[in-house]
C-alpha cells in the first residue's frame, strides 16, 4: 500500500500531503506506516492516523493525555487510563492549520514518543 493507492482524489491526495508535510516538519523522526484504510505516524507508538472517508471527507485522528472540548473537534473517545483519542472529519488540507495552531498535532506526536506516568502503573 501506498499513498497513491490509499489516497485516491486530488482533495484526498492534498489532505493527505499537507498533513504528511506538518507531522514531518514537527518531527521528522516519526515513521510513517501505509496499511489498506488507512496511514499512520508514530514513535514508540501511533499517535497520528489519517483515513479517507469518501471522495469528500477523511478522518484524522489524534492520540492524547486528555480530552479537549473544541468546536473543531468532532469527538473524544478514551482509550484507557490517561489515554484518549480526538478525532476530526477533515474536508479541505486548510484545516489541518487550524488543528496544528491548536497544539493538537505536537501533543499527538508528544502523546507518540513518551509513556505516560499512569500507563506505567
Amino acid at each position: 500500500m501506498n499513498a497513491e493507492a490509499l489516497f485516491r482524489n486530488p482533495l484526498q491526495m492534498a489532505v493527505y500531503q499537507e498533513l504528511r508535510l506538518r507531522v514531518l516538519a514537527l518531527e521528522p523522526g516519526l515513521k510513517e506506516e501505509f496499511l489498506k484504510t488507512q496511514v499512520s505516524y508514530g514513535a514508540k507508538r501511533k499517535c497520528i492516523w489519517l483515513a479517507p472517508q469518501t471522495g469528500r471527507r477523511l478522518f484524522l485522528v489524534l492520540g492524547a493525555y486528555q480530552p479537549a472540548a473544541h468546536p473543531r473537534i468532532d469527538a473524544v473517545q478514551k482509550g484507557g487510563e490517561a489515554r484518549y483519542v480526538l478525532q476530526f472529519f477533515i474536508t479541505a488540507p486548510e484545516e489541518l492549520a487550524e488543528i496544528e495552531a491548536n497544539g493538537w498535532l505536537e501533543d499527538a506526536i508528544d502523546w507518540g514518543f513518551k509513556v505516560h506516568e499512569q500507563e506505567q502503573a
